[in-house]
Parts: structure tokens; C-alpha cells; sequence
């Protein structure tokens, strides 16, 4: 699996190229296992991984300003007139790729990150239709990310207005 990095593409797979990560990982005391993989195949697939965990984590707050670059690309960043990837994003996806190494490595993939419980079945007639409940996980996927991710993640995330009766106040979501 070649991973795509391209910026905005139709075909992007990850935020973070193997190359730039592994000179990172050189340097972080996280990253151990991801280095003792020493198999481009799983690193990448753990990249890819960790891309997707966070485009479902940014999309179910509901708080990322703006929109897709372009609507057919198939990462959820760049946003608005960007053609880049913000350096936080691609450093969360390192630190998330490290995490899911430690998962690896301790037999813990394969268990669900993510609650199913926001898994919904309709049946109308003969039709049954499986879906994602997107109002069911507003904060469910945020939260399943490791603090230190959620942490570089939270700059990206706009606040929100909640009225208070007499005036009104901002609410910002932290790590």
C-alpha cells in the first residue's frame, strides 16, 4: 500500500508521509514501537490508520472551520482556500500512528477505538439501510483520541457561542 499525500487529492490516504515520520520518530521517545515494526508496509497502514481516526474525530465536533478545499477531495483537510496541510494536523497524525503502534504491539488492534452504538438500521419493506448517526457522536470520536493528539488537534477547532440568559459566553473545547 503506497500511501497518498497530496494535499486535496481523491486519493489521499494520509496526512503524514512515511519518509518525514520516521525522521520524527527517530527523535520521540513515543515512537519506539513504530520504529520496531521496521515494516514500511504496517507503518504506513498505522499512518493511514491514524489519518482516518482523526478526519472521523475533526468531523464529529462539528467544529472545524470552513469547508473542503474541493468537495471530491477524500480527506476532510485542506479547508476553505488552503492547498496545505496544517503542520498540526500532520503531527497528530504522527503521534496518532505511534499510539496505534503501542496498540499493536500489546495485541490490542483489532478492538473497536470507536463507540458502535452510533450504528443505526432503518428497515422500511423489503429495504434495510445501515448508517452512521452522526448526531448520536458528536464528541465521541474526539474524545477517543489519545490527550496529547486531542491536544495539537484543538487549535484547528473553532469555538462555540452558548447563551446564558443575560449575555452570552464561549465555550472552547480543550484537551
Amino acid at each position: 500500500m503506497a500511501l497518498v499525500v497530496t494535499p486535496g487529492a481523491v486519493d489521499a490516504t494520509s496526512y503524514a508521509d512515511l519518509a518525514s515520520t520516521l525522521v520524527r520518530a527517530v527523535i520521540d521517545v513515543r515512537a519506539t514501537a513504530f520504529l520496531d515494526l521496521g515494516d514500511a508496509t504496517v507503518q504506513e497502514a498505522l499512518l493511514a490508520m491514524a489519518t482516518s481516526d482523526i478526519d472521523a474525530a475533526l468531523c464529529s465536533t462539528d467544529r472545524l472551520a470552513g469547508r473542503k478545499a474541493d468537495a471530491a477531495q477524500a480527506l476532510e483537510v485542506p479547508r476553505g482556500g488552503s492547498t496545505s496541510i496544517p503542520p498540526a494536523i500532520v503531527r497528530a497524525t504522527q503521534l496518532l500512528a505511534f499510539h496505534l503502534a503501542d496498540k499493536l504491539q500489546l495485541g490490542e488492534i483489532g478492538t473497536a477505538i470507536a463507540d458502535t452504538s452510533n450504528v443505526k438500521e432503518d428497515t422500511l419493506g423489503p429495504l434495510t439501510t445501515v448508517y452512521f448517526d452522526r448526531k448520536a457522536a458528536t464528541i465521541a470520536a474526539y474524545d477517543a483520541l489519545p490527550a496529547h493528539v486531542r491536544g495539537l488537534l484543538a487549535s484547528l477547532l473553532v469555538a462555540t457561542t452558548v447563551g446564558y440568559g443575560y449575555g452570552t459566553g464561549t465555550a472552547v473545547r480543550g484537551s
